[in-house]
């Protein structure tokens, strides 16, 4: 709320370009939606899905994640 988020993706997106860099990309957890507005308000676009699969069943648990 006080532009930390946006001075960083702008500090990102400046450093990107002195290294000449084409792109840049960013991850974000599906419940996080405000973030997800948020990139999508700087000009930042959907382009894949990430997947998951928790191998141990206890993994899950520590974690303490829903997805």
């Amino acid at each position: 709320s006080k532009g930390v988020g946006q001075n960083l993706i702008n500090y990102a997106e400046m450093k990107a370009k002195e290294l000449d860099c084409h792109a840049l990309r960013l991850c974000t957890g599906v419940e996080n939606a405000g973030a997800q507005k948020f990139y999508e308000r700087a000009g930042w676009a959907r382009r894949s899905f990430a997947f998951k699969k928790f191998l141990k069943p206890w993994t899950k648990q520590l974690l303490n994640h829903s997805n």
